[in-house]
């Protein structure tokens, strides 16, 4: 049984990653990582590329909250990489990866915001008078 969850979440995010490289106009070429949950994309540091990433974890998190009742969430952060860096050429403090986990770390410690909350509150109304 747990393996059929896992192998399930494993498709339900690679759905996702499909879905946000699709969005940000990318291909499979900046998928970086993904493996246990977790994944890495390379894409432009642009507020375009920023507000799309954004508006797409909201539009997943509302749907695993309507299917899983908040059981499943995702977060999602970012962090500006230099090519040097890429490259292994420099050493910025902490290596990208860290830095997004923090950025990471720090999201789900508030993992839903004022509209989803007020989503999610609506849901729970719903099922309770069902």
């Amino acid at each position: 049984m747990l393996r059929g969850r896992s192998f399930y979440l494993k498709i339900v995010l690679e759905n996702i990653i499909d879905e946000l490289l699709h969005e940000l106009g990318l291909s499979r070429a900046n998928l970086i990582y993904s493996g246990g949950g977790r994944f890495y994309i390379l894409a432009a540091n642009t507020p375009e590329t920023k507000r799309i990433f954004v508006a797409g974890l909201c539009k997943v998190n509302q749907q695993l909250a309507r299917q899983f009742q908040m059981s499943l969430y995702l977060a999602g952060g970012n962090t500006p990489v230099m090519a040097e860096e890429l490259m292994g050429e420099i050493t910025i403090g902490e290596n990208m990866f860290q830095r997004v986990n923090h950025v990471l770390y720090s999201q789900k410690q508030k993992r839903y915001d004022d509209e989803m909350m007020v989503q999610i509150f609506s849901l729970m109304k719903a099922v309770i008078r069902k």
